[in-house]
């Protein structure tokens, strides 16, 4: 079984620092900080759900995506005994200045600076996703 989904790896500027959106998820049995991401409905490319689960997900309508940093992840996992073949785009967007308001998939969340997001993603795709990310903002110089 294959499943298509999309998120965003948000942003801000605050300061001088660049703090990133974590959510803390409720769907899983431990702990797992990632991005926010869902799948992809029938009608809509993966940008256009990458704005609807960010929208969805924290509350926030205002985001930018950056152009030029698309990432695909792709990973097994199991669910009810199947296996699914998943496949995730991601990009970049510069959140706006909302307030954070959680959906009922997540339980927390927190804006922090590279390193401190790299140490709370637990799967290491996802860190070192970020850690590109991060570096494609330093050489663009966002």
């Amino acid at each position: 079984m294959r499943e298509f989904s999309a998120g965003i790896i948000p942003f801000r500027i605050e300061g001088k620092s660049r703090k990133y959106l974590l959510l803390l998820s409720r769907l899983t049995v431990s702990q797992l900080w990632e991005f926010p991401k869902g799948q992809i409905e029938k009608g809509e490319d993966a940008n256009a759900a990458a704005f609807r689960e960010f929208r969805e997900e924290t509350g926030i309508t205002d985001c930018e995506i950056i152009s030029g940093y698309e990432k695909v992840l792709k990973y097994f996992y199991q669910r009810n005994g199947k296996l699914i073949n998943k496949s995730v785009t991601y990009f970049l967007g510069k959140a706006g200045d909302g307030e954070v308001k959680l959906s009922r998939e997540s339980k927390d969340f927190l804006w922090a600076d590279v390193d401190a997001a790299a140490k709370k993603i637990r799967h290491k795709n996802i860190r070192e996703m970020l850690l590109e990310a991060d570096q494609f903002l330093n050489e663009i110089k966002a």
